[in-house]
């Protein structure tokens, strides 16, 4: 009978980093659980007996890693440069959630496939580039939406996808992050979003003046640019 223990916190930690060392891919714990149950029971009495942190066990499941998990091309990035108005945008144009077509071909089953994204933060943060996006379906003539979805990118390349429900625990988060990975390797950011920034900003700080006697439909108008300004900032 193959020996048992809960692993602890460093445990995770320490097959976490050997991992994205070896392959450049990033397990969260579920499949890091995974991996350990896959070891051979040499590797796991080795884990349990001195601990997964201590270099014994540690050069054996590099070996282990090494030659089990396919390794993930390194691509080098300017976060800076990452705007999630492109992003949101490449994830709507392939999902098969088609806003101005026949509301009968949206009524299916949720999947990261069918969502409608929709931008809500970004932000540049201890160098990695950060995105919260809401996600939304037509549930078969039920409307549902989930806003606790963020995608972090890494400069090397690596792509963390943090997923609401109903997607947590499945494979929804792989799919998304070797999507996005394989479409930004290839693509130029465009270099124009600071200039609309300023030329939304400008207009709002022209329109101030007025604003106290404004229409509903201009201090509306006003509101809109702000949102959308938003959207640029980081």
């Amino acid at each position: 009978m193959r020996k048992e223990i809960t692993l602890e916190a460093k445990d995770y930690d320490s097959m976490r980093e050997i991992i994205k060392g070896i392959a450049n891919v990033h397990y969260d714990n579920f499949k890091i659980k995974v991996c350990w149950d896959s070891l051979p029971d040499d590797i796991r009495d080795t884990g349990i007996e001195h601990g997964c942190d201590d270099a014994m066990f540690r050069n054996e499941f590099d070996s282990w890693v090494d030659n089990n998990i396919d390794k993930k091309e390194v691509v080098i990035l300017d976060v800076n440069k990452i705007n999630g108005n492109e992003i949101i945008a490449f994830l709507n144009e392939k999902s098969t959630y088609k806003k101005d077509g026949d509301n009968d071909s949206n009524l299916q089953d949720i999947s990261i496939e069918s969502a409608s994204y929709k931008f809500g933060s970004q932000e540049v943060e201890e160098g990695n580039y950060d995105l919260t996006f809401t996600c939304s379906f037509n549930n078969w003539g039920t409307s549902q939406s989930f806003n606790r979805n963020s995608i972090m990118i890494s400069p090397d390349g690596t792509i963390v996808a943090r997923l609401d429900e109903p997607f947590e625990g499945d494979e929804s988060a792989d799919v998304l992050e070797e999507e996005i990975f394989e479409w930004i390797k290839t693509h130029e950011f465009s270099d124009c979003f600071e200039d609309e920034f300023n030329v939304l900003m400008r207009e709002v700080y022209e329109t101030l003046p007025e604003l106290s006697v404004a229409s509903i439909e201009e201090m509306q108008e006003v509101i809109d640019k702000l949102v959308k300004a938003k959207t640029y900032m980081k």
